[in-house]
């Protein structure tokens, strides 16, 4: 019998790949470890599971000698210290810490528009559960927290703070967008404000008044090591030299304090860097529980400051004798007239002008924050500060509605 015919092959059928020779599918395994073992050391030296952005690429440069007799086989410098070093420099250049910014988990970057308060009176409430950083009126948060913001609005303007804890601020971040990650961890935050800017600052600024966002993290600098940093978010435009103006204005006493804080929070720092195991010393976990009562310290401070203004207890003393309710509140707020509902310029709020030298302060959503008494001499100081100014129609249409459903 002669040869078999072949069947001519079909020009529409693709061409049969050909199987992959055991050297190749071991390579490919090799590759796949390599890939295991760079996210292992990333987890190891930044506590999180890098999230494989298609941009995101570490280079590797190595020799490998296969070795005899005299010397030993390997690769050269060692792989763990080749993929430490590169995912050093990767993480570097993404500027994780970076101050006056807190770190946005969903684009991993400081540099978004997401890492910078978006206007002076906004303060940092936590992040949403895909890492995005959230903001909130300074005033919207005292409020929601039930904290007295009365002071904000007497005749020394004193400033009120408040802590809260990291674990609150986290609370809704997703353990895949940095729950427990050490690019930036946030262990605790101080909100504070009102502070003032001098004069020749506000045109440039926009606003003659800003609030801060203070907060301790924990991050890893480019070597991987353990770093502590305080750090101070502030809405103003980035060309104003706030931090300066503490120094030479009314609020040198806050700008102290923040200097003391730092220092303490560096102190923390170098202790759990250099503390050792077989020591008797308190241990990093122990030190890092201790920073939520530093920052404390400047809430502290500032309430003790407040209780030391005469002028300040008047005003407490008076506002205790008045012992007014919120009921006149809302009943003065349904009756006032348009003339009535004014606006602060300042704060945001609403101000009514109620009977017998009331004046009530609402929220944009209708919440009561406060009611004082003032002279007339008083109000028309504010008004010819251009603090307070007369509501619009729209304006007094959404008080009405607000109150309408807040009472």
């Amino acid at each position: 019998m002669g040869d078999p015919v072949r069947k001519p092959a079909n020009p529409a059928e693709p061409p049969r790949r050909k199987r992959p020779s055991p050297l190749r599918k071991q390579g490919r395994r090799i590759e796949e470890s390599l890939i295991s073992f760079a996210k292992q050391v990333f987890f190891e030296q930044y506590g999180r599971r890098p999230t494989g952005r298609p941009d995101r690429k570490l280079k590797i440069q190595f020799e490998l000698t296969t070795g005899n007799a005299e010397t030993e086989s390997g690769i050269v410098p060692p792989l763990y210290e080749q993929i430490r070093l590169s995912l050093a420099e990767t993480v570097s250049a993404s500027g994780a810490y970076q101050r006056g910014r807190v770190y946005c988990y969903l684009c991993e970057s400081a540099f978004c528009s997401h890492a910078r308060p978006p206007d002076p009176n906004s303060v940092f409430s936590g992040y949403q559960a895909n890492g995005k950083p959230e903001w909130t009126g300074f005033l919207q948060m005292l409020i929601d927290r039930r904290v007295d913001a009365s002071g904000l609005f007497s005749d020394t303007q004193t400033l009120v703070g408040m802590v809260l804890p990291g674990r609150e601020l986290k609370r809704r971040l997703m353990h895949g967008f940095g729950k427990s990650s050490k690019t930036y961890d946030l262990l605790a935050q101080v909100v504070l404000g009102y502070l003032t800017l001098p004069r020749s600052y506000r045109e440039t600024s926009g606003s003659g008044e800003y609030v801060l966002t203070v907060q301790a993290v924990e991050s890893r600098d480019p070597g991987g090591r353990f770093q502590l940093d305080l750090n101070l978010l502030c809405g103003l435009p980035e060309s104003v030299p706030w931090m300066d103006t503490l120094a030479a204005g009314k609020h040198a006493r806050i700008r102290r304090l923040l200097q003391k804080t730092e220092l303490r929070i560096k102190d923390i720092q170098t202790r759990i860097r250099d503390w050792n195991p077989a020591s008797t010393s308190a241990s990093p976990s122990d030190l890092l529980r201790t920073i939520p009562g530093i920052l404390n310290r400047i809430v502290r401070a500032i309430e003790h400051e407040n209780r030391q203004s005469a002028r300040r207890s008047r005003h407490v003393v008076r506002r205790i004798s008045d012992n007014r309710p919120v009921a006149p509140a809302l009943e003065d707020a349904f009756s006032a007239g348009d003339e009535s509902i004014l606006r602060d310029r300042h704060r945001d709020t609403f101000v009514i002008l109620g009977p017998r030298q009331r004046i009530h302060i609402f929220s944009d959503t209708g919440i009561h924050v406060t009611s004082l008494k003032m002279t007339a001499d008083q109000i028309e100081s504010r008004f010819n500060r251009e603090r307070w100014r007369a509501a619009t129609g729209s304006e007094i249409a959404q008080f009405r509605h607000a109150i309408g459903a807040a009472g």
